[in-house]
């Protein structure tokens, strides 16, 4: 994810839901995502190495790098309930990339996701899911950090239909497949709405532009849940 997927501000104390209860965005109804094809469609590798920054463009462009949706996106209208997640995910493992993460919760304020100082850790976005729950989670996390290193989500693009994603809470784990990998617009908020099913869903940036020094586009790996 980058450094805001709702908006991403100002971090707070991201390790805890504490500001849910000033949050009072209420679900209107779900949102069920197309069925994907039989084979995922092919990530274009190009998306994610024609444009990158380099370790000196990458410095001081960290805040703008994920914005899922316009900083004047109020969280009212996102239709996400205030009070998720109720069993927040702790850690991420995606074997296929040797990711093994921490992961915290990441609260909304004022409609924005407060995601700018997440480093190696991803973040569970408030509003979303519980793992293992009949609806969507939502984890983002950066592609690069400050200073042009990767981020822990640097390589999301190679994840493949039925690749395994593994996702803990403090009581139990849970098992993801990947089902689809694709690109959306910074403003298709609805990749982090409820669903009816219980899936899982990757978000982090890609397609770096240099005139407005932001990433163009994002990318997003959706997985079902096994076990």
């Amino acid at each position: 994810m980058p450094s805001g997927a709702a908006p991403f501000a100002g971090r707070q104390d991201i390790t805890t839901p504490a500001a849910m209860s000033k949050v009072t965005a209420t679900p209107t109804s779900t949102t069920s995502l197309p069925q994907p094809p039989d084979e995922p469609a092919e990530i274009d590798e190009t998306l994610l190495s024609r444009n990158e920054p380099s370790t000196e463009t990458v410095t001081g462009a960290h805040q703008n790098e994920m914005s899922v949706v316009p900083q004047t996106t109020a969280a009212s209208t996102m239709g996400l309930p205030a009070n998720q997640p109720k069993r927040p995910a702790t850690r991420l493992i995606i074997p296929k990339l040797g990711v093994d993460v921490p992961v915290v919760v990441v609260t909304l304020r004022e409609g924005i996701w407060q995601v700018d100082q997440l480093t190696q850790e991803v973040g569970h976005l408030q509003g979303t899911a519980s793992p293992g729950d009949p609806s969507n989670v939502a984890i983002a996390g950066h592609v690069t950090l400050t200073g042009g290193k990767d981020g822990p989500f640097r390589h999301l693009s190679q994840l493949r239909k039925g690749d395994e994603v593994l996702v803990f809470t403090q009581e139990q784990e849970y098992r993801y497949l990947v089902r689809e990998v694709r690109v959306v617009s910074p403003e298709d908020v609805q990749v982090t709405f409820p669903t009816t099913e219980p899936i899982l869903t990757l978000i982090t940036c890609i397609n770096w532009n240099h005139d407005r020094r932001v990433y163009d586009e994002r990318i997003i790996a959706v997985a079902e849940l096994t076990s």
